[in-house]
This record gives structure tokens, sequence and C-alpha cells, in this order.
């Protein structure tokens, strides 16, 4: 079964890491990214 995860790992002041991971059959995959609490919140706004 492929699955597609989004976690919040942390959180500190206005800084979120952001870890986004895929899974398959064959392979597991995952990417770690730094957003600003600003930016998550205005990303619709764009």
């Amino acid at each position: 079964m492929d699955t597609i995860k989004i976690e919040k790992n942390w959180e500190y002041s206005n800084l979120l890491e952001i870890k986004v991971s895929a899974k398959s059959e064959y392979i597991s995959i995952y990417q770690l990214y730094y957003v600003q609490t600003e930016d998550l919140k205005n990303i619709g706004n764009s």
C-alpha cells in the first residue's frame, strides 16, 4: 500500500520542522522542511 504522511516534528518560537514521508512496496523516503509559522498561515493567500 502506498502512503504519504505529513508530520510536525517540533516547533520553537515561530519555526516548525515538518517531515514528509512516502512509502511504497519498494521504497521508503522522507524529507524535512523548516517553515516559519507566518509563512504557513499565509500559504492560501498567494
